[in-house]
């Protein structure tokens, strides 16, 4: 199966499947009160999202298999980089595509001037607590509250990496 997975940037016309599968990847996490609160949005809105951040600063890495987006990675390239958004489709789920898509984006920090990689977690995420440390992420003290839609808010934590101290696997 990971022979056929290809790892690609993504480009403006995929923005309307992002946006679909970001919906539906929330649809099913385990975040009930924040996605169903988060899920009063519209694709549309999503959409102009997606829009912003690929025609900006933001790098978008897809996973495709047969053609079709299974996950993404999103992520600024700079001295100290960022984590944006990692989805993947719930089928496809702990496979290790997820760590595919991080180590795929270290690799090109590796080759950059960046020197750390920084993600912000939902507080309560506990699985994504636990993906990211197996990836040699360790958390921070920071912390923040931040808005989304005007209507929700979330807490989150920031966990970071040292590039020059990892080994990609």
């Amino acid at each position: 199966m990971i022979n056929e997975i290809i790892i690609r940037s993504a480009s403006n016309a995929d923005i309307k499947e992002i946006a679909k599968m970001q919906i539906n990847a929330l649809k099913s996490d385990d975040f009930n009160q924040f996605y169903h609160s988060i899920m009063n949005l519209f694709i549309k809105e999503f959409e102009k999202r997606w829009k912003k951040q690929i025609n900006q600063s933001t790098n978008v890495m897809l996973m495709l298999k047969s053609n079709k987006i299974i996950g993404f990675i999103t992520y600024l390239n700079s001295i100290n980089s960022d984590i944006k958004n990692i989805y993947i489709l719930p089928s496809m789920r702990r496979k290790g595509l997820g760590s595919m898509l991080c180590k795929a984006v270290i690799e090109e920090l590796l080759k950059s001037k960046s020197k750390k990689i920084s993600v912000w977690i939902l507080k309560e995420n506990n699985k994504a607590k636990l993906f990211f440390e197996k990836l040699g992420f360790k958390q921070t003290l920071q912390s923040r509250s931040d808005d989304i839609g005007h209507r929700v808010q979330i807490k989150e934590i920031q966990y970071h990496l040292i590039i020059s101290e990892c080994s990609i696997q």
